[in-house]
């Protein structure tokens, strides 16, 4: 599901890139969580287990995924540059 992104630079053919936007978020997301429920303190932990909390994670997946997907129809469809 994950799409890649690739782009050029005008100034060297020599460099290129790939955005991997999703995984990145997703990433950066769980660093996030892991550092906020995993402390010392006894009292966080389990919190992803209960059924809010899973629903919470799922739905910042799906969210992001529905980010990759619209980032995706722009790229392919074309769109407005306003910068």
């Amino acid at each position: 599901m994950f799409l890649k992104y690739h782009g050029y630079c005008t100034a060297s053919a020599k460099i290129s890139c790939e955005y991997q936007i999703v995984p990145m978020l997703l990433g950066l997301f769980w660093e996030v969580e892991h550092a906020a429920i995993y402390r010392p303190d006894p009292r966080l932990r389990g919190a992803t287990k209960e059924i809010g909390m899973q629903a919470r994670v799922a739905e910042v997946e799906r969210v992001l995924a529905d980010f990759e997907r619209e980032f995706e129809s722009l790229v392919n469809g074309g769109f407005t540059d306003r910068g």
